[in-house]
């Protein structure tokens, strides 16, 4: 199974007509909250139950703990009876946990903020609204809606990895031992969705019922512009999928590493379109409502996101969005998605 996230997108501010906007707000504090660096990595809560499933990010950090902590390894083998030993990885599971985000006057401001650029953009764009409700979550293991999307609000998100590795020698005699580890994500926004392939062979696709949004960031542009373009994501996913569906043959699903460059392939070209929209629309709204918001954070932001691959169509995007204008662009992928790749390339 494959999966993949999204993280947050780039905008400027220019100035647009104002009657499209949702009641008056005013988020200077929330602007301010957001300026402290500082994030609480406890206490932490599970927010759901361990899976079963191999994490070669994790597999691979235990392998580099086992080479450098040669006297447990020593150990092992002197436990064992001494000589050669060999290893496996008996079973891989993980989990994310989350700090609760416990200001209480910052996280209804933060949900009242969301609930406004959500309104904003679904307006803008003519988009469905994916979502059921907006939960800042302080509860572990919450309910997910069998229907729609949550939006999930949490302070810091971690992921738990747990290795079970199997040693044994020549004579059989084995020992079980435990690797565990927590990694804090800066993740400020997500959205995954996963490609597997049925019993006959089909591939498809599922989705999760939930998005996180972490409340802080080192730049806190970056918590500002995530209830925009998740929301972006989560509505125009389905037309990534069709895409990469009409791409994938059957020579590609016997080979995993086509088919992941086909994936990441089109989602470079869909943080293109989010960050390209997200750009044009956002920015009047933080213009009126978050006047104290400083341009040279989105400076910051810009520089630091062209850093990543995923983010290497965003300029041109920016570009194309800024001459046929948002409504074409999203038509143009919502009809064929390749039309507004082939615009990008």
């Amino acid at each position: 199974m494959m999966a993949w996230a999204t993280g947050a997108v780039l905008i400027a501010l220019f100035l647009m007509p104002s009657q499209t906007f949702p009641r008056a707000k005013d988020y200077s504090f929330l602007v301010e909250a957001l300026k402290d660096p500082l994030k609480d990595e406890a206490p932490l809560y599970a927010f759901n139950t361990f899976e079963e499933d191999f994490d070669n990010g994790g597999h691979q950090v235990d392998l580099r703990f086992l080479n450098d902590h040669p006297t447990l390894v020593r150990n092992i083998r002197k436990d064992l009876g001494g000589g050669e030993i060999a290893w496996r990885l008996e079973n891989s599971r993980h989990r994310l946990l989350f700090v609760p985000e416990k200001r209480k006057k910052f996280a209804r401001l933060y949900e009242d903020y969301c609930n406004d650029v959500i309104h904003y953009i679904l307006q803008e764009t003519e988009l469905d609204n994916p979502y059921v409700k907006i939960e800042t979550l302080l509860q572990e293991r919450p309910r997910l809606s069998e229907k729609g999307v949550t939006v999930f609000l949490v302070h810091n998100l971690a992921k738990e990895v747990v290795g079970t590795y199997v040693f044994s020698n020549p004579v059989q005699k084995s020992l079980m031992i435990e690797l565990s580890r927590k990694t804090f994500l800066g993740e400020v926004g997500s959205y995954s969705t996963n490609i597997r392939l049925r019993e006959n062979g089909e591939p498809e696709f599922t989705w999760n019922r939930f998005t996180i949004w972490q409340t802080t960031a080192k730049n806190p542009f970056a918590v500002l512009c995530v209830p925009a373009e998740e929301t972006l994501h989560i509505a125009l996913r389905e037309h990534t999928h069709r895409a990469i569906l009409e791409q994938i043959t059957p020579e590609t699903l016997q080979d995993t590493d086509d088919l992941e460059a086909i994936v990441e392939d089109w989602m470079t070209v869909e943080e293109a379109l989010v960050g390209g929209l997200t750009y044009a629309l956002l920015p009047d709204f933080l213009k009126r409502y978050a006047m104290n918001l400083s341009d040279s954070l989105i400076e910051e932001d810009l520089e630091s996101r062209g850093k990543f691959k995923q983010y290497q169509h965003l300029k041109r995007a920016i570009e194309v969005i800024g001459s046929v204008g948002h409504e074409k662009a999203i038509k143009m992928y919502v009809d064929h998605p390749a039309n507004f790749r082939n615009s990008l390339i």
